[in-house]
C-alpha cells in the first residue's frame, strides 16, 4: 500500500481526488489531507507517506516551496494543477508525475500506477532539480526534457525536426541529425506540447512545420522533411493539414 497525503487549499478538489483515489486506486491508503504547507510539512514529518499529492499553487506557499523543506525527499510527489502553463513548461519528465485540473481517472490510475515501481531517491532528486531549473526559465514554454536511458536531455521545440512512435517509445530526430528515444509514448507528447508549429499528420509522426519542404499527393499523402524523411499523411488529417500549409506547398 502507498501511505498517501492529498494537499490541496480546495476542500472540494480534496474530496474528489480522495473519492477517486478510494474507488479507482487499491493500492493507496490516504493517511492524511492538508490545505497549505506548512501543515503539509508536519503532516509528512508525523506520517512518513509514499506518495504526496501536491497542488501547485496554494494559500501560504508554492507547492514547490515544500520541496525546500524536503531536500532529499523519501516520497514521490505527484502535482496537481488547474494550470496548463506549469505542465508544458517543466513537466515533461517520465517519471515526474503530474495531473492537470480537472482529474482525469484514465490519468490518476495511470500516475499511481508510475507511483509504485521502485523509488529512486537519487534519480528522483535529479528529476526535481531539472524540473525547477525549467520552471526559472522565461522560453520554457517551448522546452522539452527528455528522460532516456542515458540520462536527461533539455532540448528545445525549435530543434525538433519531428518525432516518431516507436511503441512504448518516441524516437525524437533533431535537425543536428541526432536522436533520441524517450521513454514516453507519442500520446502523451501529442497531450502536453500546445504549440502551432507542432502537428500530427499519421498516428505515428509529429511534425514540425517549420521543416517541411514539400508535400505530395501520392501514395495517400507524404510530407518531405529537411533531413529527406518522409512522413504519411493520414487520410482523415489530409484536408487539416492542407488547410493550414496552404494551397502553395500542397501544389508542389
Amino acid at each position: 500500500m502507498l501511505k498517501t497525503i492529498i494537499v490541496d487549499d480546495e476542500s472540494g478538489s480534496r474530496k474528489v481526488l480522495r473519492r477517486y483515489l478510494t474507488d479507482y486506486c487499491p493500492d493507496v491508503e490516504i493517511v492524511a489531507e492538508a490545505g497549505d504547507v506548512a501543515a503539509t510539512v508536519d503532516l509528512i514529518r508525523d506520517n512518513n507517506p509514499d506518495l504526496v499529492f501536491l497542488d501547485i499553487e496554494m494559500p501560504g506557499g508554492n507547492g514547490f516551496e515544500l520541496l525546500t523543506h524536503f531536500p532529499n525527499p523519501q516520497f514521490q510527489i505527484i502535482f496537481v494543477t488547474a494550470y496548463q502553463e506549469y505542465a508544458l513548461r517543466a513537466f515533461q519528465i517520465s517519471a515526474m508525475g503530474y495531473i492537470l485540473k480537472p482529474v482525469r481517472i484514465k490519468i490518476l490510475k495511470e500516475a499511481v500506477a508510475k507511483a509504485k515501481k521502485h523509488f529512486d531517491a537519487e534519480r528522483f532528486r535529479e528529476q526535481l532539480d531539472v524540473m525547477q531549473e525549467a520552471l526559472k526559465k522565461k522560453d520554457s514554454a517551448s522546452k522539452l526534457v527528455i528522460s532516456t536511458n542515458e540520462g536527461m536531455h533539455f532540448i528545445s521545440l525549435e530543434e525538433v525536426l519531428y518525432m516518431e512512435a516507436d511503441g512504448a517509445y518516441t524516437i525524437f530526430h533533431l535537425t543536428n541529425g541526432k536522436e533520441f528515444v524517450a521513454s514516453k509514448r507519442i500520446g502523451e507528447f501529442e497531450e502536453n506540447i500546445k504549440n502551432p508549429k507542432i502537428f500530427k499528420p499519421h498516428r505515428s509522426y509529429l511534425v514540425n512545420l517549420e521543416f517541411i519542404t514539400r508535400y505530395t499527393k501520392s501514395d495517400g499523402g507524404r510530407i518531405f522533411m529537411e533531413n529527406g524523411a518522409e512522413i504519411p499523411v493520414a487520410r482523415s488529417k489530409r484536408q487539416e493539414f492542407l488547410k493550414f500549409i496552404g494551397n502553395g506547398l500542397a501544389g508542389k
